[in-house]
């Protein structure tokens, strides 16, 4: 593999492809490196999906064409065995969100049988990732290729990634259950960011992330509150591309009840068209802080130190990914604007109470401010924090 820099630097971009809305950038002042894999990994990764039977023939190609993106986009500087950790996760984790858990999600009425085989399979994998075994009737392409996965982390790294996988899974299928009990209710912004992480697999991710970028997941300090801090808020900017990037898809499907865009519009009661905006200033305020953190924590230890380039990789990269891979529906024109500073003048936007001690461990203020209404975001809400750019120059 190799890495070469790129960036790219314009006007202005629509986030959303259901909307013409357009934005003037989202702030991104980061570096992109554009990693490269030779036909061999891709060979391979085809040769594991079918020893396992994942997929059918049609659609194994596009499922290890969107991993390559990932692994490449996301993590352009793992090495040969970390890429391949990565890239199969994301394979396993998209293929299970498929076969399990897209049509429970869109189904009009509860789907028992269809909740009874997510949850076999989902406690099946639990057992894999928790005692490394496997059910004697365990059955499916997934679970298999799963055991295997599981083999392979426990082969080539050390215990606790294995067990930070699987805390992670256990994270995330319940966050997969509270979306199902939600049947297209729409969640309060601060219910979202306090539930939709899990619900995006975030701790598995960072897991292998960890892992495959060579981090030391033994080493105490990586869940210091400044760390944690980092970590996740770094991990929120994927989230909110994913939202971007799926909003479209999953209004038609109707299961945008969770999507970002459709929280923001819900609990201010703005447009859609709107919520875009405001969706693009909460990135901007969350890439500011994962930034002031970063910082923070480079200067912290050597090892909290070798974190921060592996998350601006990742950060950058996923906002790549997600608006070229055919599996989500970014604005045809995929065209990306980044801007590489804030506006001193930009309007402050709403810091959701599950996350306001990202800004806390940063050192950076919150304005208590009583009338979002000032901001166009409806009705008076007492005590709602929001960070303001100008106050931190």
């Amino acid at each position: 593999m190799s890495a070469t820099p790129t960036s790219a630097r314009q006007d202005t971009m629509r986030l959303v492809h259901a909307s013409p809305s357009r934005v003037p950038g989202i702030y991104c002042p980061l570096t992109r490196f554009e990693s490269t894999t030779d036909s061999s990994m891709k060979t391979e990764l085809l040769t594991w999906m079918t020893r396992f039977g994942l997929g059918d023939p049609a659609t194994r190609e596009v499922y290890v064409e969107t991993a390559i993106g990932f692994a490449n986009d996301c993590f352009p500087l793992a090495d040969a065995p970390g890429w391949t950790t990565m890239s199969q996760w994301s394979l396993l984790g998209f293929i299970f969100d498929d076969s399990y858990v897209e049509d429970l999600c869109a189904a009009d009425e509860p789907d028992e049988a269809g909740l009874r085989r997510f949850t076999a399979a989902a406690n099946c994998i639990a057992d894999i990732l928790n005692r490394r075994q496997v059910q004697e009737d365990a059955d499916g392409a997934v679970i298999q290729a799963m055991a295997d996965f599981a083999a392979t982390v426990a082969r080539q790294y050390p215990p606790e990634v294995l067990a930070w996988i699987a805390e992670g899974w256990t994270e995330w299928i319940s966050g997969l259950h509270w979306q199902l009990r939600l049947r297209g209710t729409v969640p309060s912004l601060a219910e979202f960011f306090a539930e939709r992480p899990g619900n995006f697999a975030t701790l598995v991710n960072l897991t292998v992330t960890a892992a495959g970028s060579g981090l030391d997941l033994g080493e105490p300090s990586w869940r210091s509150p400044a760390a944690q801090a980092m970590i996740l808020s770094a991990h929120a900017l994927p989230l909110i591309h994913n939202e971007w990037a799926s909003y479209d898809k999953e209004h038609k499907a109707g299961t945008d009840n969770i999507n970002l865009v459709k929280v923001v519009a819900h609990e201010y009661g703005i447009t859609v068209d709107d919520a875009i905006g405001e969706t693009a200033r909460l990135h901007d305020s969350i890439m500011a802080v994962f930034l002031k953190l970063a910082e923070k924590c480079e200067v912290q230890s050597p090892y909290l130190a070798r974190w921060p380039d592996t998350l601006r990789n990742m950060a950058i990269g996923s906002l790549h990914f997600c608006s070229r891979v055919s599996r989500y529906n970014w604005p045809p024109d995929r065209r990306l604007v980044l801007n590489d500073h804030l506006s001193p003048d930009a309007p402050g936007t709403p810091i959701p109470e599950p996350i306001e001690w990202w800004w806390h461990e940063a050192g950076l203020h919150l304005d208590e401010h009583s009338d979002p209404a000032a901001l166009g975001l409806g009705p008076a809400t007492p005590g709602r924090k929001v960070w303001l750019p100008r106050r931190e120059r």
